[in-house]
Parts: C-alpha cells; structure tokens; sequence
C-alpha cells in the first residue's frame, strides 16, 4: 500500500527495553511512534525505524493520539467513528483504544453511552492509563478517567467541573500525580495536580490562559506549561510544584514556542516546537533554550 502523508506530528520516542546480551536485537532498536495526517482530517499511527521506514499499526484514516509504555510493549490511542468529524466541534464519537506494539492484541477500553473517550496517557509504570471522558452533548463535566490496559477496571479519578476543554493528562515521574489543564469561560486556565490514587488536589494554580500542553520535569519538582488565548501568541510558564511559584520563559520577537518539555540531559533547559510566525510558509521547529529564554541549539 502506497500512502500520501501530508504532515507528520511525532508523539513518542522510545527506546525499548533489551537484554545486554543482545543489543543488536531489531527489538531494541529506537523507534518512533507518529500520528500521521493522510487526508484532511484523517489520521493513521505509524511505526518509524530508525532508517526512516514506516509500518502502519492503524489503517483507518482514524485512529491518533498515540501513546507508548514506557518498555515499548504496548501502546493507547484515540479512534474516531466513520463519518464523526464536524468543522465545529471535531470529532464528536470517540474512544480509547490499547494494542501490541506490533499493532496486534487492541482493545477498546469501554465506553459510557453518550460520552467521548480521547487524550489517553500511559502511566510510567506501564500498569495503567489515564484519559479524558466528555458527554457527547456537553450536559454533564469533563471525568479523568482511570484504567488498566485491558479496559476491565474502570476508574473515575476526579470530576473536572467544566464542560470547556482540558488537556491531556500527565503523570509525575513517580506516577503518584496526574497534572490536567482545565479552561475557563474566559479562556484563562488552570492547572490542576490531583494524587493518583484518591484524586484529591495536591496542587492547584491559575494561570493568565488556558494550557495546552503539561510536562512534568524528571524529578517531579516542576511542571512547564504551554499556553494561548488562541488570539496571542504561546506562553511557556514553569511551576514550582512544592513551592507554588509561577515563572514565566521569555521567547524571542516573531516566534512562539509550544509542546514544551525539560530537557533530559539538563535541568534548566527546555525542548520546545517553534512557530515561526513571520516567516511565510510556516515554519516549525524543535529548539533547546533555557529558562530565560536564550536559544541554545
């Protein structure tokens, strides 16, 4: 089968788990998972290895939001129903879907009648996932939603008490929190850290706008967050977790920096997708900076 891709967003980079005594193993080799645009508004998962080659794992023009285990051995998704898009409310039939890596052994994770299952999140040890759940026709509050990879135990983790949108989760390092964005009526936001067990409010700050992306730091002390009005250009904010400040990055006249995440190898640095707004086509790139906001590489 020969495809058309016209955009690619890369969601996960993983390297698998593998014994020593066999590093060679195709098994251990880096991989990506992408969510791929083929048509307008239609989205398959593919596998790239790192030659650059792809296998498709979804082959229905609806399947995104990929998500990968920590150990490479499974993965969670979002899959559409046929004919669900709408130009005002995307797509309105949705569910969470878990498989093999290899794209074999998926399970639909249960679904309420009436609700909307998207943005799932793998928990870092692999167990369990959390997603959204939204009523179809907004009467009811967004749920985070609690599960193991098999869809038999189904928890709601907290009543997110808006009808508006809301981020996808994010687990602390430890898996102990989950971190969610919750947009207000006025577009102003609010991040929420809610222990992973009870649900109850570990820590909670208002912010100018609403968020669109959540990123914890490796040791848990830290949160970075992307956020927009949608009539400004994005904002990078950091969050002390323990201490409860809230610290804005300064980015550069002409660009605007989303999907922000700490860096790995250092921890005053940030990856950040940069937007190049002034320069026509539109241009994206990732870029290393640091906190006050000076470009590295």
């Amino acid at each position: 089968m020969r495809l058309r891709l016209s955009a690619f967003v890369v969601v996960t980079v993983l390297a698998t788990a593998c014994d020593s005594s066999s590093p060679g193993d195709a098994a251990c080799e880096p991989r990506a998972v992408v969510e791929a645009l083929t048509d307008y508004r239609q989205y398959d998962v593919f596998l790239v290895d790192r030659e650059g080659g792809l296998a498709a794992l979804t082959d229905d023009r609806l399947s995104f939001s990929p998500d990968v285990a920590p150990d490479g051995s499974w993965l969670a998704l979002v899959k559409a129903a046929p004919g669900s898009w709408s130009e005002s409310f995307g797509y309105d039939d949705t569910s969470v879907q878990t498989m093999a890596f290899d794209g074999t052994d998926a399970v639909t994770v249960p679904r309420r009648d009436g609700w909307n299952d998207t943005a799932p999140v793998i928990r870092p040890d692999g167990h369990e996932l959390a997603f959204i759940r939204r009523p179809a026709d907004a009467s009811e509050g967004v749920r985070l939603m609690i599960s193991d990879r098999e869809g038999e135990q189904i928890t709601v983790l907290a009543h997110l008490e808006t009808e508006h949108a809301v981020s996808a989760p994010a687990w602390s390092p430890d898996g102990s929190q989950v971190a969610v964005a919750v947009r207000d009526d006025d577009y102003s936001g609010t991040v929420l850290a809610l222990d992973a067990e009870t649900g109850d409010r570990r820590g909670e700050w208002a912010l100018t706008h609403w968020q669109d992306s959540i990123a914890w730091s490796a040791d848990g002390d830290q949160l970075v967050i992307s956020s927009s009005n949608y009539e400004t250009p994005y904002d990078v904010s950091i969050i002390d977790v323990e201490r409860g400040g809230v610290s804005e990055v300064a980015q550069p006249d002409g660009g605007s920096w989303t999907n922000a995440q700490f860096d790995e190898g250092s921890a005053d640095r940030l990856n950040v997708l940069w937007y190049e707004a002034s320069i026509e086509p539109k241009s994206q790139h990732v870029v290393k900076v640091t906190f006050d906001g000076a470009v590295v590489s």
